[in-house]
């Protein structure tokens, strides 16, 4: 079944123009001459291919923008789509494995109770033949028909208690009961003190550089000059 028609979308591969291609190989023989630079006329070489090369490199952002804008867009609406679809099936999914694992749990805890009691009274009765055999054994000898027939009623009722151990709850085809354990955050402060092994600490490299601007002293950070030329 199909979930989801785009109509009209067609899909090929991307591919640089000719002369862009060119261009580029241009630029890059160009700036690879440039070994060194020794005097100011070796500056302003190096300064006009990197004006160049940092002017290609925009014009490539730019395009390169101007065609993912639609596809973004696209996208982000595909992704909408799906879960418009999706949103109410996931709720029911969930609502129906929680109430059938409430379900199934109950009657496992109802058949542990039943197997339990099962135990006991499969000992139980047990321990009454055992008792009968006995008795009868002794008012009427070990091979009388009394004790004999003894014998044959607590191997039945045994059998039967042993029966009613083995009984297991029907499952339900095609399904099993799932466990995890789930969480949510109620105090991270006390939870990295307890574990912080389970806190994940990242620096904030946005505020770190507005921080930069007032004060170059800062525990836990190597300061220091990161000196570019950039093209203006």
């Amino acid at each position: 079944m199909k979930i989801i028609d785009i109509p009209g979308i067609t899909y090929e591969e991307p591919s640089l123009t000719f002369e862009a291609i060119e261009q580029r190989n241009k630029l890059i023989v160009e700036s690879s001459r440039i070994a060194q630079i020794v005097d100011e006329l070796d500056a302003e070489n190096a300064t006009a291919v990197l004006r160049d090369i940092t002017a290609r490199l925009a014009e490539c952002e730019t395009a390169r923008k101007s065609i993912k804008a639609p596809i973004d867009e696209l996208v982000f609406k595909i992704q909408d789509t799906a879960k418009t679809y999706a949103a109410p099936l996931l709720t029911e999914k969930d609502r129906l494995s929680r109430i059938l694992g409430a379900y199934q749990q109950a009657q496992r805890d109802k058949a542990a109770r039943e197997e339990r009691e099962a135990r006991e009274e499969a000992a139980r009765i047990a321990r009454e033949a055992a008792a009968d055999i006995a008795a009868k054994q002794a008012a009427h000898g070990v091979d009388s028909p009394e004790a004999i027939q003894a014998e044959q009623q607590a191997a039945e009722a045994i059998s039967v208690a042993r029966q009613e151990v083995a009984a297991v709850v029907p499952k339900i085809e095609g399904t099993a009961v799932k466990r995890t354990w789930a969480w949510e955050l109620v105090d991270i402060n006390a939870l990295f003190a307890a574990r912080p092994d389970l806190v994940t600490l990242i620096p904030d490299k946005t505020a770190i550089r507005a921080a930069l601007k007032k004060t170059q002293s800062i525990p836990g950070l190597r300061i220091f000059e990161d000196v570019k030329t950039i093209i203006r």
